[in-house]
């Protein structure tokens, strides 16, 4: 499943992706997503964040898993068909098999959601550092 549209910005130390809900999306009914699918797109964007780092040392892309999700807020009930999102990812610390990451969406510049997600990839340790 990819629920992101685009990678915006990467700096190597943070990610920002954009997507926009569609009526054919995973998790829309009725034109509306509800705000739990965030942690879903912050994920992704992790996911994003990783790849980018196994690519820039050409190593293929290995599964990861979400380990875990702490102080997450969700500040809006829903999130619409059609509006622009933008998820980031910062990665805070951890190494290519286990990391941390600040991540948040914006939807029109404000935080609607947020929280410290925590990654696990299978494969190599190492590389990835904070």
């Amino acid at each position: 499943m990819l629920l992101l549209d685009e990678i915006t910005s990467w700096d190597g130390q943070r990610v920002e992706c954009r997507l926009v809900p569609r009526d054919d999306s995973p998790f829309v009914e009725g034109g509306r997503a509800p705000a739990t699918v965030a942690i879903e797109y912050m994920a992704q964007c992790i996911a994003v964040f990783v790849g980018l780092m196994a690519h820039a040392r050409g190593e293929p892309v290995r599964i990861g898993y979400l380990a875990g999700a702490r102080d997450v807020t969700l500040d809006a009930p829903e999130f619409r068909v059609g509006e622009v999102l933008y998820v980031e990812a910062a990665h805070i610390w951890g190494d290519d098999a286990l990391g941390s990451f600040a991540c948040a969406v914006r939807r029109q510049g404000a935080v609607v959601a947020k929280g410290t997600l925590s990654a696990y990839r299978t494969g190599l340790r190492a590389r990835v550092r904070s």
